[in-house]
């Protein structure tokens, strides 16, 4: 999810898409996010950007990221247990989204 342009694109996401994603995020575990992973971690991948902003597709490109360059790390890390329905909120996002059509997350969407 996290190399879907739309969050890679995520500091000039329309209100439109911060709407949607908001409707099946709002309130659940990864709320805050920043908070519940290691400080040290968080400096590593933001190192002197701008940051992550503390949103969901904040959180996406994150673990894009980490996964992608620091996969020692990501491996260290159980985002099922620190975030337990992150996965189901994005699931269910992407499908409302019909994201679930696009080439590249197809498999995942598999019925």
């Amino acid at each position: 999810m996290g190399n879907q342009k739309e969050v890679q694109n995520y500091s000039d996401a329309s209100d439109e898409l911060l709407q949607n994603i908001n409707e099946y995020t709002h309130g659940r575990s990864f709320a805050q996010w920043k908070s519940k992973l290691p400080a040290e971690l968080i400096q590593k991948l933001e190192g002197k950007k701008k940051g992550y902003p503390e949103n969901t597709l904040g959180l996406l490109r994150f673990i894009r990221n980490l996964h992608e360059h620091y996969p020692t790390d990501a491996e260290a890390l159980d985002l099922m247990a620190t975030f337990p329905d992150l996965f189901s909120s994005v699931y269910k996002f992407a499908k409302k989204m019909d994201w679930n059509s696009r080439p590249n997350l197809r498999k995942i969407f598999r019925k």
